[in-house]
């Protein structure tokens, strides 16, 4: 689904209040990575793997904004069958999932894509770029991550 410019200008910052509020929540209720995890993060590379939190939920949580939430079930970025996402340093995993090592993979190349660009706002402004012109599951950071889970945990 295509979004026009000027409407994505508006929905971005309320995206990244949205993304930054459920990072919180996950640092404050979330787990640390054990040691196997923490390597898995070093093979990423991950600048910051102590910093990350894991957090079992049971549904990946929607935005609460209308406009945010119609957006993000257009594009398809977020639907009620994901499996993980990825909020800044903070990591949601549907139940029975947590211990996905290829699911945390995938998550923490999303989470170091975040850190080279610069935090969470750079981040967003390009994932949700790609989002909308290829497709969520298409998306060139969404496909990367997913080659790289794959080289990594198979």
């Amino acid at each position: 689904m295509r979004i026009p410019q000027e409407q994505f200008e508006k929905l971005l910052p309320l995206a990244v209040e949205w993304v930054k509020e459920q990072e919180h929540h996950i640092l404050q209720k979330g787990i640390p990575l054990t040691q196997p995890q923490v390597e898995l993060a070093g093979q990423i590379p991950l600048r910051h793997p102590e910093k990350v939190r894991l957090l079992e939920v049971s549904t990946i949580p929607f935005p609460r904004d209308p406009s945010l939430q119609q957006a993000t079930i257009e594009t398809g970025l977020l639907t009620n069958l994901n499996d993980a996402a990825m909020f800044g340093y903070g990591i949601c995993f549907r139940k029975g999932r947590i211990d996905s090592r290829y699911l945390l993979a995938r998550e923490l190349v999303l989470l170091a894509r975040c850190e080279e660009l610069g935090g969470i706002e750079p981040f967003l402004r390009e994932y949700l770029q790609q989002v909308i012109i290829e497709g969520a599951d298409l998306a060139p950071m969404q496909v990367m991550a997913n080659q790289i889970a794959e080289r990594l945990c198979f």
